[in-house]
């Protein structure tokens, strides 16, 4: 059975994309997990570098919104001459009721790429 976890950040009332994209850059620490299912993808020795950046927000219809972020990455296997990293691109759509946005996120154990393709 899929577990879903609910993150939800409370961001001010009336706020247009713009509004949100900014609402969200201020509260970025909290989008972290967002991230972090991402890094799952990636690797389970892959950690973010520094913090997650909201590139924008974008209405959808009604009440749905999606945000699109980046993160610079990078994963040690034992030698410096392995390391690697990147920046993943991600987004991922929310519900914004006018005081709070809503994120659902998948349990990451129940994502994989055979899902995906």
């Amino acid at each position: 059975m899929k577990k879903t976890e609910i993150i939800a950040i409370h961001v001010g009332a009336g706020l247009n994309c713009a509004q949100l994209t900014e609402a969200l850059r201020q509260a970025r620490q909290e989008l972290f997990p967002v991230a972090q299912r991402d890094l799952q993808s990636i690797d389970i020795r892959a950690t973010i570098r520094d913090e997650v950046e909201v590139e924008m927000v974008r209405h959808l219809r009604g009440r749905c919104y999606r945000l699109h972020y980046s993160f610079d990455w990078s994963a040690y296997f034992g030698c410096d001459d392995l390391t690697s990293g990147g920046t993943e691109l991600g987004h991922l759509d929310f519900k914004y009721n006018g005081t709070q946005v809503r994120f659902a996120l998948p349990d990451a154990d129940g994502r994989s790429t055979r899902n995906e393709l």
